[in-house]
């Protein structure tokens, strides 16, 4: 059943791609852990604009630490058929990509450039902040290669609900603002149907789609001959 926030145009299908045991994980626990950004795999996060005073990579070390210690992030792609996706980030095509419903009013675009950014920092440093419109620019640009990511954030306060904390990990919980709603299943992975079942709560349904590589693009497709599954939870 569609929630109401798709009926009514406010959510967006996104797409999380992961290995096939945090993708299970995920769903058993029906939470996503959060990304922090000194542990992301692009040095320039945060670092988009042009640092060629000392003082201001100063600057930027500070406020780059400052954000890691209060926000956490989701990173999402907007579509599954890049093969490079699922090389980097589904497991060598092994995992799977989670399809989730997120209000649309939380989602960030990622803007993707082959220039550092002009910002401020001068007039940053005299008021002793960022303004949020450069704050958001900064934790949203990235170098023009990383483009076939077509990336979508969440940025989460990691000291407000509904985060949860588990030892030096954050969590954010599937709820009205993330919903999960289906699972594409890796061209390589052999997750069956009912392994994928088994950690869904019984209340839960996700639609399952295998992936395969396409025959004549490079692209990963459907398997049109393995239909969408709609699996319900078992009863634990």
């Amino acid at each position: 059943m569609r929630s109401s926030l798709s009926r009514m145009g406010l959510a967006m299908k996104l797409f999380y791609l992961t290995s096939a045991k945090y993708g299970l994980l995920a769903m058993r626990n029906q939470r996503i852990k959060l990304s922090r950004f000194q542990d992301l795999n692009d040095p320039f996060e945060l670092y988009a604009a042009a640092l060629t005073d000392p003082r201001h990579r100063t600057k930027f070390r500070d406020f780059k630490d400052w954000v890691d210690r209060r926000f956490g992030l989701v990173c999402f792609s907007t579509n599954w058929s890049n093969p490079v996706l699922w090389s980097h980030y589904g497991d060598k095509h092994r995992g799977v990509a989670l399809e989730l419903e997120v209000e649309k009013s939380d989602v960030c675009k990622v803007t993707y450039t082959p220039n550092r950014v002009l910002i401020n920092v001068e007039a940053a440093m005299k008021r002793g902040t960022f303004l949020v419109t450069d704050a958001y620019r900064l934790a949203t640009t990235k170098f023009k290669h990383w483009e076939y990511e077509d990336e979508r954030r969440i940025f989460v306060p990691l000291d407000k609900e509904p985060v949860e904390r588990d030892k030096s990990h954050y969590f954010v919980p599937f709820n009205g603002r993330l919903r999960l709603t289906g699972i594409i299943v890796g061209a390589a992975c052999p997750l069956s149907t009912k392994r994928i079942a088994r950690p869904l709560s019984s209340d839960s349904q996700a639609a399952v789609t295998r992936a395969r590589l396409a025959f004549s693009t490079f692209r990963i497709v459907r398997q049109r001959l393995a239909p969408i599954e709609t699996v319900t939870g078992i009863a634990h």
